[in-house]
Order: C-alpha cells, then structure tokens, then sequence
C-alpha cells in the first residue's frame, strides 16, 4: 500500500509527549494511534477536540445564500498528530516539553504505512493511509465549494480556528467496516530511522 500526500510533503514536523517515557516508546519505533473520537471524550486535557472526525463548515449556494455543511466518515478513522518545527505550539511547549523531530517525513509515513499493513488488526484491514494539513475553517464559509475529496480530507483534519497556532499536520489511518467493533487504539512497531529527539526545556 502506497500512502497519499494531497497537500504534500513538510519539510519537517515535531511531535510532542508530555511525559519522557512516552517519548522514549515512541523513539524505539513503537506506535499508538487512537480513534478520532477519543479526543471528544477528553474532560481536561489541552487536546480535547469536541468536533474531531467531523466536517463543519458553510457555503456558498444559489445567489450567495450561506448553507451549513457537516459530515463524519463511518469508517474507524485513527489518528496521528504533528506540528510544524516552528509553530508557535511547539515554541510554547503547549503539548509537552519532550520533542521528537521528524526531518524525513516522507519516509517516515511510509515506514508507519509499511508496519500498519504488516500488523494483524483482527477481521480489519487497512483502508488508506493520508498525510493532511489540518484546515482551520470549523463553522467558517469555504469558497468554493470542496470537492468530494477535499471534503472528505475536512472530515479527518479540520479544526477550529483558535487552534491554528498548532500548524498542525497529521497522519489519518482509515479502516474497512463500521465503527461499531472497531478496536480504540492501534500499537504496533515501525523503523525509527527518521527521527531525531530533543531535549527537555
């Protein structure tokens, strides 16, 4: 399975932990990813996103007249999440003070792609696997209108403006079947070859 780019490639990306053992399990090349809906269910935590998995947004129809637009793929949708090397969440620290830099991105959406098709996930097999930059345009008119693809591509990356600051990119894994049964993480094992951790500030 190939992995796709449609808003290509960054020349590098960050990823944050809050605690330095999760930053190590991640740095041996271990990796967790959760259903989207995980993060609607978050009470306190600075990623609670209660419209994650979820297209909100207006356009424009006949004569202007604004019409609101939401939809959610049926599909078990997970999640990876990175911000670009200089946003201003990283420079802050906003989702942890323990940084793994990602310089070779591109290889390393394929090696995840490569270990996700190699891991047994049940009955499940693996849809698709997409690099999205997030869209901050939640609840906002788009113009014009989204195609089919782009549409799609806002149901699994977009966010509410006031978190542009994130820059955020992220891997989005798609399932086959219906969510309903579908497991609420997915752990397995990827080569590390593409990351360079940073210190603790």
């Amino acid at each position: 399975m190939h992995p796709f780019f449609p808003d290509g490639i960054p020349a590098g990306l960050v990823r944050s932990f809050t605690h330095a053992e999760h930053l190590d399990i991640w740095s041996s090349g271990r990796c967790r990813l959760r259903l989207a809906s995980y993060y609607r269910k978050l009470e306190t935590d600075v990623r609670k996103d209660d419209g994650e998995g979820e297209a909100r947004h207006i356009v424009l129809g006949a004569n202007n007249t604004p019409v609101s637009f939401s939809g959610s793929v049926h599909n078990p949708i997970y999640v990876l999440s990175f911000s670009e090397r200089d946003a201003p969440s990283i420079t802050s620290r906003r989702y942890g003070s323990y940084l793994s830099h990602v310089d070779a991105v591109e290889t390393l959406v394929k090696d995840l792609t490569d270990a996700l098709t190699r891991s047994p996930i049940g009955t499940r097999d693996v849809s698709s696997v997409v690099l999205l930059r997030v869209k901050y345009s939640r609840d906002t008119i788009i113009d014009p209108e989204p195609t089919r693809e782009e549409r799609w591509n806002l149901m699994v990356s977009q966010k509410d403006q006031r978190d542009a600051d994130d820059r955020e990119w992220r891997v989005v894994v798609t399932l086959s079947g219906p969510v309903a049964g579908a497991p609420e993480e997915l752990w397995f094992d990827f080569a590390p070859r593409s990351l360079l951790v940073a210190p603790a500030v």
